[in-house]
């Protein structure tokens, strides 16, 4: 390659010979100065958003996310790291990838970048964990609320823990700009870190009858949600792990010995930061592939921490928990 010896090295190339160090590449790399050259990105919560560039995408459907390298479009499914953007962007094959990568960003202004949105990154968590303690504070408990209609419309019909409050919240928020959308009726999901403290919320966006808002995202997160839960009951040497509050509070009404907590998504459930008191983990998930992937690399992760893990599912003529739940409601 035409590099600069330094600057090889410093991408993970070594001199002389077509040898790379794939992970020191992509480390150096931040995948949001990429992708940034061919489509304008927004910061949405702990990640971007933006056109996706590999189709005619008039909504705003790719999601990039520095923390962990990835992108993922949900208009047309495109996913991969910073070498499969390029890959695919200029339709060229992993080397030339590679090069492009090296030959257009340099190592020394990628590190000062990298290192100044670090900085910004660390402020901008800092301010939506603080928004999101200010909206679990102003909120109250659920009782007689929409966001309980909400629930007893999804069959819940026992008591709902504390952790699941009611609260007026706005539909967006610039915390930087000190600017926010209009007010929406919610239900709001305290997530806590190992620790028990609250440092993010889950909110999910209701009508006064409980029915589910009609705008474009009725579920959002913010502040620091992976690696925390939503307790749906207290600390205990053996608790069940599900995705979403509803799948928690429905796993709760069928196996109610047992608690439930939430991760708030399936890629956050192998992320979860349990304490040590818990050595035995039950991983819910729904009855179709990527629900049975996502169990999967639950256990595994689970496992390699030292904790016993076992996969549970519904019943197999259900798709998930809530299918259960209310065909059993319907018999009794």
């Amino acid at each position: 390659m035409n590099l600069p010896h330094q600057a090889r090295g410093g991408q993970g190339i070594s001199p002389g010979r077509e040898t790379i160090d794939v992970k020191r590449l992509k480390d150096s790399i931040r995948l949001s100065d990429v992708v940034s050259q061919h489509t304008k990105l927004r910061r949405s919560g702990r990640g971007l958003t933006g056109c996706c560039p590999f189709h005619d995408d008039r909504k705003p459907s790719l999601v990039v996310t520095d923390d962990i390298g990835l992108y993922y479009c949900h208009g047309c499914h495109a996913t991969g790291d910073v070498i499969d953007f390029v890959r695919a962007i200029h339709r060229c094959g992993f080397l030339d990838a590679v090069r492009h990568i090296c030959g257009t960003i340099p190592a020394l202004a990628v590190a000062r970048n990298r290192e100044r949105a670090k900085k910004l990154d660390r402020a901008h968590l800092v301010m939506t964990v603080n928004y999101a303690r200010f909206q679990w504070q102003d909120s109250v408990p659920i009782e007689g609320t929409p966001a309980e209609r909400y629930l007893r419309r999804r069959g819940i019909k026992g008591s709902i823990p504390a952790t699941l409050r009611y609260g007026r919240v706005p539909l967006w928020i610039d915390p930087g700009k000190g600017k926010k959308g209009p007010m929406n009726h919610a239900l709001i999901a305290a997530c806590e870190n190992v620790d028990g403290r609250v440092t993010g919320i889950h909110k999910t966006l209701l009508r006064a009858d409980g029915q589910l808002a009609q705008v474009r995202s009725p579920k959002q997160s913010l502040g620091q949600i992976r690696g925390g839960a939503v307790r749906l009951g207290p600390e205990a040497s053996e608790v069940i792990v599900c995705e979403g509050p509803e799948d928690g509070l429905t796993i709760h009404e069928l196996l109610p010995s047992t608690p439930v907590w939430v991760a708030l998504g399936t890629g956050n459930m192998p992320a979860m930061i349990l304490p040590p008191s818990i050595k035995r983990v039950l991983v819910a998930g729904d009855n179709d592939a990527p629900g049975r992937a996502a169990v999967e690399r639950a256990c595994e992760a689970f496992r390699a921490q030292g904790r016993h893990a076992a996969a549970i599912f519904p019943g197999s003529a259900f798709g998930d928990f809530n299918d259960q739940l209310r065909e059993r409601a319907r018999n009794d």
